[in-house]
């Protein structure tokens, strides 16, 4: 059965780390492998300068490790800018779920 693809904003992701946050089974999903998440260079930028700037510089480090490590990330290229949000920040997460033909 083909897993879910996703595309998840920083602030989800971030929310989702601690242990004791009651959105931490987003996280426990994505290291279980339950689904895809597909980033982009981009994305993963934002993700290593939100969570280093909200946690730890060591905490950003170690998600990236992670994302290395997971056989259930899924790296795209984006060639097309849609800009279908007002916010421009968040674009490249639609963009990419386009590109990645995300659930």
């Amino acid at each position: 059965m083909k897993k879910l693809r996703v595309v998840i904003d920083t602030n989800i992701i971030l929310v989702s780390l601690s242990r004791t946050s009651p959105n931490n089974w987003l996280f426990q999903k994505l290291i279980d492998e339950d689904f895809e998440i597909c980033v982009t260079t981009e994305i993963l930028l934002e993700y290593y300068e939100i969570i280093s700037q909200k946690m730890t510089v060591r905490a950003a480090e170690g998600m990236m490790r992670l994302f290395d490590a997971l056989d259930n990330v899924v790296y795209i290229n984006t060639y097309f800018e849609f800009r279908l949000l007002k916010d421009p920040d968040d674009n490249k997460f639609v963009d990419c779920a386009i590109a990645a033909d995300a659930n």
